[in-house]
């Protein structure tokens, strides 16, 4: 009789088990449903949003040889070999050369201690430092500005962001080729944010905007830098999450490969030379 009982309880329990799986069998598959639906709609939203990427890619493109050809310059017609400068122009004891080796091109900057010591001074100590490695030129408007200088990490961002400095005397007018640190309307805000002017922008003087150097070569570089995101990423999300948001988001943005100085009267070396030696350092580095 026992026997028989504990048979018939383990049959009632596994009935009853089949019951409670049976019975929440349902809830388990609208969980996978569910799931399965929101990588559908992910997945969708990816190539949404890559589709868009690609119009605004093409619009830029079209917008550019509309102006190009406004201009009577063949957008078609092969571009002649650029001549890089050989040697950095002389200056003063403060004064010298920011080269910035770009992704479409380099860009020489001569900075001129006596029009913004103190922006000048950060500047050369921004670079020094490899703030401007890798930092993508963020916001781009045609006929305006391009601006840059957000570390692509977010704790070399943090860092920096920190560390602003004094304002300086506007000596200088924010005239095309000029170079500006960006600040707030609060005094003492520059900390590593710069634009290259590309057009007159003489009103920025009177809210303190103190250039303190200009473009001597790649002008053409600059103008070509990518705009057409124009002022759509996010600065806060930059800083907090650096180029992992600015690559997923905004994967055509130009960018700084790499930042150096060179002193007055000094040899500048060409881009594949610098790209040499940089790739020699990170192989002994990783040694």
């Amino acid at each position: 009789m026992k026997q028989k009982f504990i048979t018939l309880l383990v049959v009632a329990c596994a009935l009853t088990g089949i019951v409670f799986i049976n019975k929440f069998e349902p809830t388990r598959k609208a969980e996978q449903d569910f799931i399965d639906q929101q990588k559908v709609e992910q997945e969708l939203q990816e190539k949404e949003a890559l589709a868009a990427i690609e119009r605004e890619t093409a619009e830029h493109e079209a917008k550019v040889k509309e102006e190009m050809l406004a201009k009577g310059i063949d957008p078609e017609a092969p571009k002649a070999p650029v001549q890089h400068l050989k040697t950095a122009p002389e200056g003063g004891d403060w004064d010298y050369t920011a080269v910035l080796d770009c992704n479409i091109g380099r860009i020489v900057i001569e900075v001129k201690s006596e029009w913004a010591p103190v922006g000048a001074a950060h500047f050369r100590k921004a670079i020094e430092a490899g703030v401007y490695d890798e930092a993508r030129f963020f916001r781009v408007v045609s006929n305006f500005m391009a601006q840059f200088g957000i570390a692509g990490t977010p704790e070399v961002a943090q860092k920096w962001a920190e560390d602003t400095i004094d304002d300086d005397p506007v000596i200088k007018s924010n005239l095309p080729g000029m170079v500006t640190f960006a600040s707030t309307q609060f005094p003492k805000s520059r900390s590593t944010q710069l634009f290259i002017n590309y057009a007159d922008n003489s009103f920025l003087d009177k809210t303190g905007f103190a250039p303190f150097g200009q473009v001597i070569q790649g002008m053409d570089v600059a103008e070509s830098i990518y705009a057409g995101y124009g002022e759509r990423p996010n600065q806060d999300m930059i800083k907090k999450q650096g180029n992992s948001y600015l690559n997923l988001q905004f994967p055509k943005l130009s960018f700084i490969e790499k930042a150096f100085i060179i002193e007055p009267g000094k040899a500048i070396p060409a881009p594949a030379e610098v790209k040499e030696a940089d790739k020699k350092e990170k192989e002994k580095d990783a040694a």
